[in-house]
């Protein structure tokens, strides 16, 4: 090796830990922004799949069986055999209404609403813009 080479080694050596002091914050952010819309997106899937499965309950069963109105996921799941979704970690947070629309004597009830909401919180104060409830609405007509 040369005597110039050594200098400019020499010169250079704490270059790399000052640009990963740099860096590596914002590639942190980065990972963990991914981690909470990923989370955002999975609590929105379990709340379609609550919703879905609400529905079809609602449809099934005599109107009679299902009282219109709101209850709490964990109270609505205790009533009926619909569970909600593992993702749903405090089910007691979340809401189901149920909407019995257009009743018709004769007919019984022609189009039925059900609405789930439940909370999500994220873990980041540089995405609490995203803290709101995740709701989803369906109406089922037959």
């Amino acid at each position: 090796m040369s005597f110039a080479s050594n200098r400019r080694r020499r010169r250079n050596a704490g270059i790399t830990s000052v640009e990963l002091a740099l860096v590596a914050w914002a590639l942190m952010a980065m990972v963990l922004a991914i981690f909470e819309v990923t989370r955002y997106a999975c609590t929105l899937q379990a709340v379609t799949t609550l919703m879905n499965e609400v529905m079809r309950y609602a449809i099934v069963t005599n109107p009679g069986l299902v009282q219109q109105g709101c209850y709490d996921i964990e109270t609505f799941s205790n009533l009926t055999a619909v569970s909600p979704p593992p993702l749903l970690l405090d089910p007691s947070q979340g809401q189901v209404c149920i909407t019995f629309l257009n009743y018709q004597s004769g007919l019984g009830v022609t189009q039925v609403q059900v609405t789930v909401s439940y909370p999500f919180t994220t873990t980041m104060a540089l995405l609490s813009a995203m803290d709101s409830q995740v709701t989803q609405t369906t109406t089922y007509s037959y």
